[in-house]
Protein backbone atom coordinates (compact mmCIF):
# COMPACT_ATOMS: atom_id res chain seq x y z
CA UNK A 1 0.00 0.00 0.00
CA UNK A 2 1.09 3.52 -0.66
CA UNK A 3 2.12 5.36 2.71
CA UNK A 4 1.19 8.88 3.34
CA UNK A 5 3.91 11.36 3.39
CA UNK A 6 5.49 13.60 6.41
CA UNK A 7 2.11 16.09 6.47
CA UNK A 8 1.45 18.49 7.83
CA UNK A 9 -2.09 19.96 8.95
CA UNK A 10 -5.40 20.38 11.74
CA UNK A 11 -7.56 17.31 12.02
CA UNK A 12 -10.23 19.71 10.02
CA UNK A 13 -8.13 19.98 7.28
CA UNK A 14 -8.01 18.24 4.22
CA UNK A 15 -4.56 15.74 4.33
CA UNK A 16 -3.99 16.80 0.55
CA UNK A 17 -0.95 18.93 1.35
CA UNK A 18 2.62 18.02 0.30
CA UNK A 19 5.10 16.53 2.82
CA UNK A 20 7.40 19.53 4.33
CA UNK A 21 3.71 21.81 4.13
CA UNK A 22 3.36 23.08 7.49
CA UNK A 23 -0.61 24.23 8.54
CA UNK A 24 -1.48 26.39 11.62
CA UNK A 25 -4.74 27.18 13.53
CA UNK A 26 -4.78 30.31 15.97
CA UNK A 27 -7.22 29.66 18.94
CA UNK A 28 -8.17 33.29 19.09
CA UNK A 29 -7.01 35.80 21.22
CA UNK A 30 -7.62 34.99 24.61
CA UNK A 31 -8.70 38.02 27.32
CA UNK A 32 -7.19 37.12 30.63
CA UNK A 33 -7.44 38.77 33.70
CA UNK A 34 -4.91 36.32 35.43
CA UNK A 35 -2.56 34.04 33.98
CA UNK A 36 -4.22 31.20 32.12
CA UNK A 37 -2.86 27.79 31.17
CA UNK A 38 -4.20 26.28 28.19
CA UNK A 39 -4.41 22.40 27.55
CA UNK A 40 -5.66 20.07 24.79
CA UNK A 41 -7.05 16.57 25.54
CA UNK A 42 -6.36 13.68 23.33
CA UNK A 43 -8.80 13.66 21.28
CA UNK A 44 -11.48 10.85 21.25
CA UNK A 45 -9.53 8.07 20.68
CA UNK A 46 -5.70 9.31 21.09
CA UNK A 47 -3.28 7.94 23.05
CA UNK A 48 -0.94 11.04 23.65
CA UNK A 49 -0.70 14.51 22.09
CA UNK A 50 1.41 12.71 18.87
CA UNK A 51 -0.85 10.15 18.76
CA UNK A 52 -4.57 11.60 18.58
CA UNK A 53 -6.57 9.23 16.14
CA UNK A 54 -9.10 10.58 13.29
CA UNK A 55 -11.61 8.49 12.59
CA UNK A 56 -13.61 7.36 10.22
CA UNK A 57 -15.59 3.87 10.98
CA UNK A 58 -13.10 1.76 11.98
CA UNK A 59 -10.05 3.67 9.77
CA UNK A 60 -7.93 5.61 11.08
CA UNK A 61 -5.46 8.85 10.95
CA UNK A 62 -3.06 9.52 13.39
CA UNK A 63 -1.90 13.32 14.10
CA UNK A 64 -0.55 15.54 16.13
CA UNK A 65 -0.79 18.92 17.95
CA UNK A 66 2.24 21.06 18.47
CA UNK A 67 3.17 24.14 20.04
CA UNK A 68 5.38 25.17 17.01
CA UNK A 69 5.46 24.95 13.53
CA UNK A 70 8.30 22.52 13.36
CA UNK A 71 6.61 20.03 15.05
CA UNK A 72 9.12 19.04 18.28
CA UNK A 73 6.56 20.95 21.33
CA UNK A 74 3.47 18.64 21.49
CA UNK A 75 0.50 20.85 22.73
CA UNK A 76 -1.41 17.80 25.22
CA UNK A 77 -2.42 18.55 29.17
CA UNK A 78 0.26 17.91 31.27
CA UNK A 79 1.00 21.33 33.35
CA UNK A 80 4.20 22.54 33.39
CA UNK A 81 5.40 19.61 30.07
CA UNK A 82 3.35 19.93 27.39
CA UNK A 83 0.70 23.16 27.87
CA UNK A 84 0.44 26.28 26.85
CA UNK A 85 0.37 29.49 28.91
CA UNK A 86 -0.13 33.55 29.01
CA UNK A 87 0.00 35.79 31.41
CA UNK A 88 -2.63 38.10 32.44
CA UNK A 89 -3.97 40.62 29.59
CA UNK A 90 -4.40 39.40 25.59
CA UNK A 91 -2.55 36.96 23.69
CA UNK A 92 -2.66 34.47 20.75
CA UNK A 93 -1.78 31.03 20.74
CA UNK A 94 -1.34 29.04 17.18
CA UNK A 95 -1.42 25.30 16.85
CA UNK A 96 0.22 23.35 14.17
CA UNK A 97 -0.75 20.41 13.23
CA UNK A 98 1.08 17.49 11.63
CA UNK A 99 0.37 13.85 9.90
CA UNK A 100 3.05 11.59 10.44
CA UNK A 101 4.42 9.11 7.70
CA UNK A 102 1.50 5.98 7.71
CA UNK A 103 0.16 3.40 5.74
CA UNK A 104 -2.42 5.57 3.64
CA UNK A 105 -5.79 4.68 4.50
CA UNK A 106 -8.77 4.45 2.42
CA UNK A 107 -10.52 7.97 0.72
CA UNK A 108 -12.73 9.02 3.57
CA UNK A 109 -14.57 11.79 5.62
CA UNK A 110 -12.15 11.14 8.90
CA UNK A 111 -12.89 13.38 12.21
CA UNK A 112 -11.82 13.93 15.76
CA UNK A 113 -12.75 16.43 18.52
CA UNK A 114 -10.07 18.00 20.56
CA UNK A 115 -11.24 19.70 23.83
CA UNK A 116 -9.33 22.99 24.66
CA UNK A 117 -8.83 23.42 28.27
CA UNK A 118 -8.42 26.44 30.23
CA UNK A 119 -7.22 27.11 33.38
CA UNK A 120 -7.05 30.21 35.54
Amino acid sequence: MQGLGDQHGLPDCLCSQQPGERHRHGLGNLHASTPVTVALDNGATGTGPTARQMKSGTKAITYGIYRDAAATLPWGNTSGTNTASLSSGTGTLTAYGRVPAQVSPAPGSYADVVNVIITY
